[in-house]
C-alpha cells in the first residue's frame, strides 16, 4: 500500500484509501439489502412418516443453506406406463417448489423435465 501511495505503482490504478472505505460502504449496503431473513424449514414444523421423507426432511436446512448438496436418482413410470428417470436437484427443487404436500405423504417425488438427464 505505501509503494503504491508514494507514486510506485504498476499498471493499475491506484485508489485512495478514502475512495476504498467508501466503496466497500455501498457494497456492503448492497450486499445486505440482498440478504433475506432467516430461511423457513418446511419439514420442522411437520410429522414426516414415510421414511425416504424423512431422509430428505433431515437434509432440507443443509441443502436451503447450500452446506449440502443432494442430487437424488429417481425410476418411475409416468400414467401411460413408460418409464421416467431423472437426477433431481434436491436444493434446487427446494427453491422451486412447495415440498409440504411431498413431506405429508399426499405427493410423491416425480422427476421433471427440467431435471438433470432427464429421459422418457
Amino acid at each position: 500500500r505505501q509503494f503504491v501511495e508514494l507514486g510506485f505503482r504498476g499498471i493499475g490504478h491506484a485508489v485512495s484509501r478514502k475512495d476504498f472505505q467508501k466503496r466497500k460502504y455501498h457494497t456492503e449496503l448492497i450486499l445486505q439489502s440482498r440478504r433475506q431473513g432467516p430461511i423457513s424449514i418446511i419439514s420442522d414444523s411437520l410429522t414426516v412418516i414415510e421414511p425416504f421423507a424423512q431422509a430428505l426432511a433431515s437434509r432440507e436446512e443443509a441443502n436451503r443453506t447450500t452446506r449440502l448438496l443432494t442430487i437424488i436418482f429417481i425410476r418411475d413410470r409416468n400414467n401411460i406406463g413408460h418409464e421416467i428417470s431423472a437426477y433431481i436437484d434436491y436444493a434446487y427443487r427446494l427453491k422451486l417448489e412447495d415440498f409440504t404436500q411431498f413431506f405429508i405423504g399426499q405427493n410423491k417425488l416425480v422427476p421433471l423435465t427440467t431435471d438433470l438427464s432427464f429421459y422418457n
